[in-house]
């Protein structure tokens, strides 16, 4: 058994920013009140303990790692708010001990855009009423976390008629009596600890064998049980060209309205794959990104870039890369063009397992799948640059190719290895040769060469 199932819990990650979810775009907030800040130490099995910031943590999809938070909280007995999006139960708790538990109503569908993702937040602002206009709803008794996402009551559209779906756009839906008493009870400030659990590690192991391939670096793990099949130098702080849209994109779900339009700036047309955008030409957010992940458009990039502020957005990427445990990677564009885009297979897994626990969305377009029910079917003709994107195993992932960076491509594949059911497992390859033929080895390699066994 590899020691990485070991080291990927570790409470290492430093915590900055949430995520933005679309349901509850563009809401009018009156100005915030002042927010009291909360620290805490958690806990780690190195020496030094790591302070707890607020922001996005995937492990707190880890049973073990939330258990380990609430105690804390319950110790340095703090006012604060656990959702359990498995139980479905939202408990608020004052100088550290439950005074009120009401069940959630609704939360963001798993697998979507929406999906309401865990992590510690703050409640930073209260309001009665708040508007969406993206839905268009009244959310009563809302309770602001950061951004766009909110625990608020049952939404109804201003003719009164109460929304019907039982799926949320990303936010903790409650009913209006157990929501009214929530808001009440809840203060500026207060932590909110959002709760799923992803994943369960397992007792399971396999033996292996290595095959010779021309990457300088590459890594193949088991998301699920975080067993590593093949390893070298998974350290290395390489360049990763377009695997740098794989954060863009995360960036442009958690900040950007989908539906909105975005101006083509003249600085945006550069080289790209397939030249397809024209300065002053105003185009949705959902086709941008479909570009981006599916043809690999510099072009795209920039624009969304843009929209955002280029700035912003590369502090952003930083910030969620940090968020999610890539604390050896670093972007300077949106694109990966630069060489100074980089990370390392270790750092790539982190993003394999968020993206497959939390925004297989994204996973889903650069196979080429898209939301034909909401957004329909881009209006371009997209050619799909991401290899093996018709192979039935695989899940998603990205390519990328630069004369610094040689091909790099980050691979989810949900694979039969020996007589187990589908498991998932991300190939990481940086600075190959052949990219194609690497990641072949690699996949032929874990199925032939390993038996799962479940302890």
């Amino acid at each position: 058994m590899s020691d990485f199932s070991k080291k990927v819990s570790l409470p290492w990650l430093i915590l900055i920013l949430v995520i933005a979810v679309a349901l509850a775009a563009l809401i009018y907030y009156s100005p915030k009140k002042e927010v009291k800040n909360y620290t805490i130490i958690i806990d780690g099995s190195s020496d030094n303990n790591i302070e707890f910031q607020y922001g996005v943590w995937p492990q707190l999809g880890d049973v073990d790692f939330f258990n380990n938070v609430l105690e804390k909280f319950i110790e340095q007995k703090m006012d604060f708010i656990t959702a359990d999006l498995d139980q479905m139960k939202l408990r608020v708790f004052k100088q550290g001990e439950i005074i009120k538990e009401v069940p959630i109503g609704a939360k963001g569908r798993e697998g979507s855009w929406w999906e309401t993702p865990v992590g510690l937040y703050k409640i930073e602002a209260k309001h009665k009423k708040a508007y969406s206009n993206f839905a268009g709803v009244y959310m009563p008794y809302s309770l602001v976390f950061e951004g766009n996402f909110l625990i608020h009551g049952w939404p109804y559209y201003p003719s009164g008629k109460l929304v019907s779906s039982t799926y949320s756009g990303g936010c903790i839906r409650l009913f209006d009596e157990d929501a009214k008493e929530i808001y009440n009870l809840a203060e500026v400030g207060m932590p909110v600890l959002v709760f799923k659990k992803a994943f369960e590690v397992e007792n399971s192991t396999y033996q292996y064998k290595i095959p010779e391939l021309s990457a300088q670096a590459y890594l193949a793990a088991d998301l699920k049980n975080n067993f590593i099949f093949l390893e070298k130098s998974r350290n290395q702080i390489l360049p990763i060209a377009s695997i740098t849209k794989l954060i863009t994109s995360l960036v442009v779900l958690d900040y950007t309205n989908l539906e909105h339009y975005a101006r083509v700036p003249q600085e945006a047309i550069i080289f790209t794959s397939i030249p397809r955008l024209k300065a002053g030409q105003k185009i949705p957010i959902y086709e941008l990104l479909a570009l981006l992940l599916a043809e690999s458009s510099n072009e795209a990039g920039n624009t969304l870039a843009a929209f955002l502020g280029s700035e912003k957005t590369i502090n952003l990427m930083n910030n969620q890369a940090k968020s999610i445990g890539m604390t050896n990677s670093h972007f300077v564009d949106p694109n990966g063009v630069r060489l100074e885009n980089v990370s390392t297979p270790l750092d790539l897994y982190q993003l394999a397992k968020y993206l497959y626990f939390n925004r297989s969305f994204i996973l889903k377009m650069t196979k080429g799948i898209f939301d034909n029910d909401y957004y329909g079917q881009p209006s371009y003709d997209l050619k799909n640059l991401n290899l093996f994107a018709d192979d039935p195993s695989f899940v998603g992932g990205k390519m990328g190719l630069t004369s610094g960076s040689g091909e790099t491509m980050l691979a989810i594949f949900e694979l039969s290895i020996g007589d187990s059911q589908k498991r998932p497992v991300v190939f990481v390859v940086l600075n190959s040769k052949d990219v194609y033929t690497d990641i072949v080895k690699m996949v032929e390699f874990v199925k032939n060469h390993y038996q799962f066994e479940n302890e």
